[in-house]
């Protein structure tokens, strides 16, 4: 039973350097998703704005309007969640 304990003491910090370097990748990441936030801000306004142009051309059908509004709606989800976790 002592010699398990021993192995264990002795193979821990072994896995905490493992997960460690996880967790330095990951925040890697997570800070050029922070440097490029304006970027990624930019380019779904863009997407917005050009949905947006769509629905005010005249002469769309129904079904037209309703196919656009379909792509808007996952960005304005997306919104909400955001907004819920930021108020």
């Amino acid at each position: 039973m002592m010699r398990i304990l021993i192995l264990i003491i002795m193979l821990l910090p072994c896995s905490l350097g493992m997960y460690a370097s996880a967790i330095d990748s990951l925040l890697s990441v997570l800070d050029k998703t922070i440097v490029m936030r304006r970027q990624y801000e930019e380019e779904k306004e863009r997407y917005i704005s050009l949905i947006k142009d769509e629905l005010k051309q005249g002469r769309l059908t129904d079904m037209e309007r309703y196919l656009i509004q379909n792509r808007l709606l996952p960005n304005i989800i997306l919104i909400l969640v955001i907004l819920h976790y930021i108020i």
